[in-house]
């Protein structure tokens, strides 16, 4: 049983596979506090942000390709042919936060791995 329930919580850790050619990434959550206040000292806090649904579409936007989820890391990987795509982070709902950058344009190449990171940016009083 032990050995059993072990095999079952690695199962759980495991990472997702890591494409050859494709694009990978993590999802972070950065929370400020002191905001607007300009003070230097004031505190933020960072967290990875899990289940949340990245898509890989083509340059204009039109068609999605890929659609991936975030790990319980943030990380996320998505296999794709050589190419350039814009990858999208989801907009958060009103009043919850804004991504630095919500796309990002990538371009694969053969037997290559791009990167396309997101920070969602909340400021609190």
């Amino acid at each position: 049983m032990f050995v059993s329930l072990v095999f079952a919580v690695c199962g759980l850790l495991a990472l997702p596979p890591e494409p050859t050619t494709g694009v990978r990434g993590i999802c972070t959550e950065t929370v400020i506090l002191g905001v607007p206040t300009p003070d230097p000292k004031r505190e933020s806090m960072t967290s990875l942000l899990p289940g949340i649904v990245v898509r890989v579409q083509d340059t204009a936007g039109r068609k999605t390709v890929a659609e991936v989820k975030t790990d319980w890391l943030g990380r996320y990987a998505a296999p794709l042919e050589p190419g350039t795509y814009r990858v999208v982070f989801p907009a958060p709902e009103a009043g919850t936060g804004a991504p630095v950058q919500n796309r990002v344009t990538v371009t694969v190449e053969k037997g290559k791995v791009a990167t396309a990171n997101f920070r969602l940016v909340i400021a609190l009083p």
